[in-house]
């Protein structure tokens, strides 16, 4: 649901929803309004400058599912993307075992998407 701009204020609330790259889903955001330029041609919040035209949302359940899956896609992304540039025999005997348990699980996820 979109947001009537007429009605915002300086200090309200929006919820500003960004794709996520290579992803289905978009990442919902909370931003406050910092500034709204007399013509209300712009829209500045403690996070960004938009467009009057950039369509604010009201999230719905529907979006806040989604978002928590955007963000579980992204955190997974920065970890793997983490994981490949560490040097693995660093790490404790301890550390690696914990780390196996992990990926045990996740391989068996994998598996499981896999043969579908």
């Amino acid at each position: 649901m979109k947001v009537d701009k007429e009605k915002l204020n300086v200090g309200d609330t929006v919820f500003v929803s960004k794709p996520v790259p290579v992803f289905r889903y978009n990442v919902i955001r909370e931003e406050r309004i910092t500034r709204i330029t007399p013509k209300r041609t712009k829209i500045e919040t403690d996070k960004g400058i938009y467009e009057y035209s950039f369509p604010f949302v009201i999230p719905d359940e529907k979006d806040i599912r989604e978002n928590n899956i955007a963000r579980a896609f992204l955190s997974i992304s920065s970890t793997l993307k983490l994981l490949n540039k560490q040097n693995i025999s660093l790490y404790t005997d301890d550390e690696i075992m914990s780390m196996y348990e992990i990926a045990k699980q996740l391989k068996e996820i994998i598996d499981t998407h896999n043969a579908k």
